[in-house]
């Protein structure tokens, strides 16, 4: 029967790319011509595929072209079969929550339901109108390998055996080289281990064990980044742009007083001359009216970002090198040369008054959290408010029956598996958080970086629902 799960999430999900074929976006080409600004993983997988299928396109039946080429073609079936797996193993591990059998089938494919369900409204209910599993893009191996991060991640802090702790070693190690969001989950880890090693469990063997581990996923990524862009680029130095994101959220936050920050030179004319371009455009955070409500503040920054990225940061940086050939004419040199301004120009502006930061930080977030298990809009804030509230009340319900189960030193099996739902409620509801955090400082929260979790949210809810009423 289990095979039968498994052959019924490979159906679903490679119906979707059979359809729709290859579906590139605003980013995908940059994967395809292995820029160096992206981490290496994905583009190295389309290369291997471009290697074994060649450009040639592939066609249907009917002999209309699926996808631009036969490779895009394989690569997003390949996504398709990761996508299953994953949905898979979630489904694997919420069975095996249940009490009975008949409990354990209906938590296991109510959690698959649930890992569906953001496959089904990205591609019939968004206005991206496809999946991401369908799409050239790191999101169609990402959410396949959070999903199994997740599952990993439960499983090392149940039962503490060495092969789940090597296996969620190397599952990090490809999300952090897939793409650099994706080092959340070395952030979850360690905070999971933090909380449920150190404090909760005074072992602090398995805490320096996990720090060990997670320093290894990052410094592994950082040599595979730069013996990467070594073969491919010519030089052993990590993938550029790291610090475009934050340079972006920073120019949204500041003002034209900031340019006391700035030395006198060449790096101070070019602040005021993206801040005297904002201005114009009413890109800054600054620009809003004072009366303008959370949806309208989050929206105007959401609409700011990229053209503050693409329209404003990088076409200065641009015009800097172009007027500075002295800096370099490769590639390499190029884009090296405006990673150094970027890295310059952010830590100048992290001295700004924080005040605005941080209220942007706190609107983004609650917007993060909104859009992790919804879509960002006044009903659906209200809506998420009370969703999380009630997990957060099923936590605290669970915890105290899980205390009126024990019998002294006694263990009762009810009090374990009460144990094992409120670890994996704790564990989500920490990648939840975190992630919020990191992608509101550094980004805007838009769905593609929100979704990870979402699926994995109502499958614990209803977990959590099951445990507390059904035992």
């Amino acid at each position: 029967m289990q095979l039968l799960v498994l052959i019924v999430n490979l159906v679903f999900y490679l119906a979707f790319p059979l359809h729709d074929g290859a579906i590139l976006h605003k980013d995908s080409m940059s994967y395809v011509t292995m820029d160096i600004s992206r981490e290496p993983l994905y583009p190295l997988f389309l290369a291997l595929l471009r290697r074994l299928f060649g450009v040639e396109s592939a066609t249907n039946e009917q002999g209309s072209i699926v996808g631009l080429d036969g490779y895009l073609f394989a690569a997003v079936l390949i996504q398709a079969v990761a996508a299953a797996f994953a949905a898979f193993c979630v489904f694997r591990l919420f069975r095996s929550f249940g009490k009975t059998k008949r409990q354990g089938w209906l938590l296991g494919l109510a959690a698959n339901a649930c890992i569906w369900a953001p496959e089904l409204l990205n591609r019939f209910y968004a206005a991206r109108a496809s999946g991401y599993t369908e799409s050239i893009m790191t999101e169609g191996l990402g959410i396949p390998f959070f999903l199994l991060f997740m599952v990993e991640l439960f499983n090392v802090f149940r039962d503490h055996r060495k092969r789940d702790f090597v296996l969620l070693l190397v599952l990090m190690f490809l999300c952090v080289s897939l793409r650099k969001q994706l080092a959340v989950t070395v952030l979850t880890f360690g905070a999971a281990a933090f909380f449920g090693d150190l404090i909760g469990r005074r072992r602090a063997r398995r805490f320096l064990a996990a720090v060990i581990g997670a320093v290894l996923v990052l410094a592994g990524s950082a040599l595979f980044d730069c013996t990467y862009n070594y073969f491919v680029h010519g030089a052993f130095a990590q993938h550029t742009g790291n610090a475009m994101g934050i340079d972006c959220v920073l120019l949204y936050t500041a003002d034209e007083s900031d340019a006391a920050l700035f030395p006198e030179g060449e790096l101070r004319d070019l602040f005021v001359s993206m801040e005297a371009e904002m201005k114009e455009r009413q890109l800054r955070m600054v620009d809003v009216p004072a009366d303008a409500d959370w949806m309208a503040r989050t929206d105007h920054f959401a609409d700011s970002y990229d053209v503050i990225g693409y329209d404003v940061l990088n076409q200065a940086m641009f015009d800097y090198m172009t007027s500075h050939p002295e800096l370099g004419d490769s590639t390499v040199q190029w884009f090296g040369g405006i990673d150094r301004m970027e890295v310059q120009l952010r830590n100048c502006l992290l001295r700004q008054n924080p005040s605005r930061f941080l209220s942007l930080w706190r609107m983004e977030a609650a917007e993060g959290l909104v859009n992790t298990i919804l879509r960002k809009s006044v009903r659906f804030a209200y809506a998420a408010l009370a969703l999380y509230t009630l997990y957060l009340l099923l936590m605290l319900a669970l915890l105290f029956r899980r205390r009126r189960l024990m019998k002294g030193n006694q263990i009762a099996p009810e009090a374990l598996a009460v144990s094992d739902t409120l670890r994996m409620a704790a564990l989500l509801l920490l990648a939840i958080v975190i992630n919020t955090l990191v992608v509101s400082a550094l980004i805007f929260p838009q769905t593609r970086y929100m979704i990870y979790g979402m699926g994995l949210f109502y499958a614990v809810l209803f977990l959590m629902l099951v445990k507390m009423f059904r035992g």
